[in-house]
């Protein structure tokens, strides 16, 4: 039986110097988004409860321990499980249906749902867009026995597919695009596609991959571009502009060798905001690779 994963990869792309850019596509229980928001060198974006109508939130999975263990000192179970397992169960199963039936009655009762849905946030799963170039800190942390299961399973999932997964090759001026389909013509040109395999221009490619990104939060169809163009303008052209979406797009940087080469590209090239002490040249929290939100106009009034 193959495994059921928490994670699959929506773009997986390397610049010519060797910097590899991956994006993913998640679920996890909403609960340890916390957990999972302290690793700050990864951009994300999760289906939000003030977004999703009580009536399909409700209906959204659950999750619960896979394994039943003993309370201790500490904050890592063992093997040792509680005595009465199927009366833990039973009541694990009994507050969800509670905190479900809570929601019906608050929305029925005309609440909006930012509260309405609040009482199942303990646990439903969230699905959400994980993008990095810099995934050790993460994997190093997360993906050991001492981690919370669940994050654990997520992290051995996403370590699995990074070594699995061949990244495909950019040049500069090409773009890392999740939910985008990209390939390449008889003449080494790139080509951008949609869901449904309708080609895109460049410009449409990257609204329409900022559109799924952000529509993660509240719809779980596939969207055209159509749809793609009003989530844009609502996002990008409203007077508070909502821009972690295009924190998963990227182009990668020129290749450059000495020093003051960097300090010149960085002074001279949009959107590379700064250089490391190893002389890495960053864009936010990318290394390597130029991030669309880095580009956008007016970026510090950005959410």
């Amino acid at each position: 039986m193959t495994k059921s994963r928490t994670a699959f990869i929506l773009a997986d792309t390397t610049s010519p110097a060797g910097h590899r850019l991956t994006t993913f596509e998640i679920k996890l229980p909403k609960v340890l988004l916390a957990e999972l928001n302290t690793h700050r060198a990864l951009s994300r974006n999760f289906s939000s409860s003030r977004a999703i109508p009580t009536a399909k939130f409700v209906e959204i999975e659950s999750f619960a321990p896979k394994a039943w263990l003993k309370n201790q000192a500490g904050m890592v179970a063992k093997n040792e499980e509680v005595d009465d397992v199927a009366q833990t169960q039973h009541i694990w199963k009994t507050a969800i249906q509670a905190s479900k039936d809570y929601s019906k009655y608050l929305s029925e009762l005309g609440l909006h749902k930012q509260w309405a849905n609040r009482p199942n946030d303990w646990h439903t799963m969230a699905k959400g867009v994980l993008s990095g170039t810099e995934w050790n800190n993460f994997l190093w942390l997360r993906a050991d026995t001492d981690a919370q299961p669940e994050l654990q399973e997520l992290a051995f999932d996403i370590k699995e597919l990074l070594a699995e997964s061949e990244p495909q090759l950019l040049a500069p001026g090409e773009w890392h695009l999740p939910y985008v389909k990209t390939m390449r013509d008889l003449f080494d040109n790139i080509r951008y596609y949609d869901s449904n395999m309708v080609e895109l221009s460049e410009k449409d490619a990257i609204t329409y991959s900022m559109a799924c990104c952000a529509a993660v939060s509240y719809r779980t169809e596939n969207i055209g571009l159509e749809k793609a163009n009003d989530i844009y303008k609502k996002l990008f052209t409203g007077a508070k502009v909502h821009a972690s979406p295009s924190e998963h797009i990227a182009t990668p940087m020129q290749t450059l060798d000495s020093l003051n080469d960097k300090l010149e590209y960085m002074f001279t090239t949009d959107g590379v905001t700064h250089i490391d002490r190893h002389q890495n040249l960053w864009s936010g929290n990318l290394k390597g690779f130029i991030q669309f939100r880095q580009l956008i106009e007016n970026n510090v009034k950005l959410g």
